[in-house]
Parts: structure tokens; C-alpha cells; sequence
């Protein structure tokens, strides 16, 4: 994924809207499901932009209802960690860290996925580029004396040479995953104990050089790497390549996705110590004609009856999608060793001008009722001032889709526009998510949905 500077989206910008402007489209904001707020907006010292620039990874949410979230551009040009405080009604946002503040970029460059906090409230994440080896870090910020200090905790790319036998960079928006480590008990909200390991997954590297499933060590302080899979070990790759998502179950399975065409869901079990993994391949998409179960997952959650669920980038029979590779879809699969039942519960771009949205984003969010909660990367409106670049939150209940918020109905789409992840959801029934352009100065917001 290419992030652009300011520059080059407002030049894009314009070209789209003198555009749509010469087709005589009407620029009239969609009726609303739900109340929509932008709560901030990046760059508003640009071309600086310390803060960040270009939001594309997922926010978090910690127990006080502050929210933490990574930029990939802005700080010192390398990328950022953020906090937005809410106080008197009004969200402010500061800087907690701006990467390349070590020499030769050591602490990794250009984060862009979600982050973890532990009960002391320490914050984890990795960074696809960067570190002493460039192939990306693992890190952790813990506020110490008032000022949060960056430690990494790996840096790939250490062993095998150009091979990266470990592994390299770790998966995030760019590469279809909105997830950079996880632990068990993630899945049900409970905060990481700052002790057990931490699981994550690179998107390169590995004994075949397709991905790997891996898992970090807290050892007296000392944390030590080690590859539980590396993809394409069967023949042709059926076991997939390019690993993204994953979910970390309590029975001592881990869940997750492959994103290299045409995509597979897979489950690791371990033993009672976990010392030993064995992956089962649980479904691989595009078992229908023309993918209309869809193709390149990238989102995966589990609902409390162990069934997961998720979004699939491409492929699905949206009946307006114009995409050669299908607009995605939305789907369902109860795992099973054998024989896995993959449903899907709704096809994207089904509605003229791709109104319901088209290319879901990594990441969702899932209510008490199984209510899946994501975002597109475009569609949503077709009367959106940007073109077709706009994009929308979205719920599926069922199999029925409803829009709650389609963006860019204004001039230069000063909400915000073309979300690269889904939106986070709190215990009120609030989502909170980013958009990587557009915003009052252009580089990206933060926004709320109130149902």
C-alpha cells in the first residue's frame, strides 16, 4: 500500500472532484442510521504533521476510555503512536512516539496496526520495516516518568540471513492483516497480563519465504523469538502464504488467515504446554465458481458459539461490483477438521453505484449478538464528492447489510475518507475508527458513530 503525501492526495483530489463535477453528480450527504462525529483530524501543523499523518491501523481502547492508535507517516516522517483523551466533551490528541528516533531506524519505521495494552498499561505493536535487520520489529512503550520510552522486543530478520528464517515484516493494513500481536484471552477483552507470549505473524521470511505464524517469550525481562509455522510447506502452497490475521482461542488453537490469492482460513493447535503446533488448512476460497465464496481474507473474529467470522477483500457476486476480482464479501465458517461449512452473508457492492460499499478493510468488531462491524475502502455513496474512493461503516446482522455512515459527502471530505480498517466497539454500542485521507487538513481522522 502507497501512503501519499498531502500533496499528492489533494492533486489526486481534485482531479476527482473537477471529475465528478464535469459528470453533474450531486454531492447530497446519504440519510444517517447513526450519529457520526470526526474527533480529530491529523496534520493540522502541515506539513509537519508530529502528531502523525495517515491513520490506516485500528484504534484501542483502554479501561479509562482513552484511545491509542498508529500512523504510518507524520512525527519525524516515519510514523507515530498517538493518545486521544477525552475531557469536557472534546477529544485531544498528542504524540507518545515518533519512530527513526534511533539510530538507523532501529526502533522500526511506518507502524500500521492496531495495538495491544497489558494491566500496567504498557502498549505492544510491530512495524513492517525498520530495526536492526529491516525486516521490522516488535515493540513495546511503557510511560516511564512521564515520558513513554520505546523497548524493542525483536527485530526480524536476525537469523537465515537474506532468508529471514524468522521471519519479516509483520503483517498489517498493507498486507490484508489489522492485527500486529495477540494473546490468549484477546478474543474476549480481557487485557494482556504483560507476562504470557505474544503471537503475530510476518508476511515474508520463514523457511519458504511465504510468512509465519510466530511467537515472542518473556523471559526474566529478555524476550526470545521462535517460529511455530512457516507457509507453503505443502505443495503448491495449499497451505496458504502470507499470513494475516490471527485469533488466539482458549482451547490452545490459534486461528488465522492467508491472504496470497486465492486465501485460506487455518487453525494451529498446540499441545497443553504449547511446545508443539500442527496446522490444519480449514478452508481455502474460491472452492465456488468465479470465488463467489470469496478470495483474500482479511478479517477473522469468533463469536461466542466458536464460530468465526470475517471479510474476504475480493471475489463474492456483488451484483454492480465492476472490480475483474469481485468487491468481497462477508462470511461465516464453522471450523471442522474436515468439511468446513463456509457461508456467506452478504456480497458487497450489491446496490447501485456500490452504495452498501465495496472492498471490506481488515479488521471487525462483533456485538453480543454476533453483529459483524466493519469498513470499506471504497463505495458507500455514490454521490460522495471524491468519486468512488469514499467508502463507508458498515453492520451485517444476519445476512441483511446496513450502512451507518457513509463518507465524504462534503467538499474535500473534511470527515475524512477511504478507511483502511474496520472500527472498534465499545461496551455502549460506540464504533471508533480511523480514516488514512482526507479530514479537515488532509491527513486523516479519527471518528466516532453513535448508535
Amino acid at each position: 500500500m502507497h501512503f501519499a503525501t498531502m500533496a499528492e492526495w489533494r492533486s489526486s483530489f481534485e482531479v476527482l472532484a473537477a471529475g465528478a463535477l464535469i459528470a453533474g453528480l450531486a454531492f447530497a450527504a446519504p440519510s444517517q442510521a447513526a450519529t457520526f462525529q470526526t474527533i480529530t483530524a491529523f496534520c493540522s501543523d502541515f506539513p509537519t504533521c508530529s502528531i502523525g499523518a495517515n491513520p490506516a491501523g485500528g484504534l484501542l481502547l483502554d479501561s479509562a476510555g482513552h484511545l491509542y492508535g498508529t500512523a504510518p507517516s507524520g512525527g519525524t516522517g516515519f510514523g507515530t503512536v498517538y493518545e486521544l483523551s477525552l475531557s469536557g466533551g472534546k477529544w485531544t490528541p498528542s504524540l507518545l512516539y515518533a519512530f527513526c528516533a534511533q539510530s538507523g531506524c532501529n526502533d522500526g519505521v511506518s507502524p500500521e496496526s492496531a495495538l495491544i495494552i497489558d494491566t500496567a498499561g504498557n502498549l505492544y505493536g510491530v512495524t513492517p520495516r525498520g530495526g536492526a535487520n529491516g525486516g521490522g520489529v516488535a515493540f513495546e512503550l511503557s510511560p516511564t516518568g512521564g515520558t513513554w520510552q520505546l523497548k524493542v522486543l525483536y527485530a526480524f530478520c536476525a537469523q537465515g540471513g537474506s532468508a529471514c528464517t524468522d521471519g519479516s515484516t509483520p503483517s498489517g493494513v498493507s498486507t490484508q492483516s489489522n492485527v500486529g500481536l495477540t494473546y490468549f484471552g484477546a478474543a474476549t477483552g480481557q487485557p494482556y497480563d504483560g507476562v504470557s507470549p505474544l503471537f503475530g505473524t510476518t508476511v515474508s521470511g520463514g523457511l519458504n519465504n511465504a510468512g509465519t505464524v510466530f511467537q515472542l517469550t518473556n523471559s526474566g525481562g529478555t524476550w526470545s523469538e521462535k517460529v511455530l509455522y512457516s507457509f507453503c510447506a505443502k505443495a503448491a502452497c495449499a497451505d496458504g502464504s502470507m499470513p494475516g490475521n490471527l485469533i488466539v482461542s482458549a482451547s490452545n488453537s490459534i486461528y488465522g488467515t492467508t491472504g496470497a490469492v486465492p486465501g485460506t482460513v487455518f487453525q494451529l493447535k498446540a499441545n497443553s504446554k504449547l511446545t508443539k503446533w500442527k496446522l490444519s488448512t480449514l478452508y481455502t476460497f474460491c472452492s465456488a465458481s468465479n470465488c463467489a465464496d470469496g478470495e483474500t481474507p482479511d478479517s477473522l473474529s469468533i463469536d461466542g458459539t466458536g464460530k468465526l467470522l470475517g471479510t474476504a477483500a475480493s471475489g463474492g457476486t456483488g451484483s454492480n461490483c465492476n472490480m475483474p476480482g469481485g468487491c468481497g464479501a462477508a462470511f461465516s465458517l464453522v471450523p471442522k477438521k474436515k468439511g468446513s461449512l463456509e457461508k456467506v452473508l452478504y456480497n458487497f457492492c450489491s446496490q447501485a453505484g456500490c452504495a452498501d460499499g465495496s472492498l471490506p478493510a481488515p479488521g471487525i468488531a462483533l456485538d453480543t449478538a454476533g453483529n459483524l462491524y466493519n469498513a470499506t475502502n471504497l463505495g458507500g455513496n455514490d454521490n460522495c464528492f471524491g468519486g468512488s474512493t469514499c467508502g463507508a461503516v458498515i453492520e451485517v446482522a444476519g445476512t441483511t447489510e446496513q450502512v451507518l455512515h457513509a463518507f465524504c459527502p462534503q467538499e474535500r471530505c473534511t470527515e475524512g475518507t477511504s478507511p483502511q480498517s474496520g472500527p472498534i466497539r465499545d461496551a455502549a454500542g460506540n464504533l471508533f475508527g480511523t480514516t488514512a485521507f482526507g479530514g479537515k487538513f488532509g491527513g486523516g481522522s479519527v471518528y466516532e458513530i453513535t448508535p
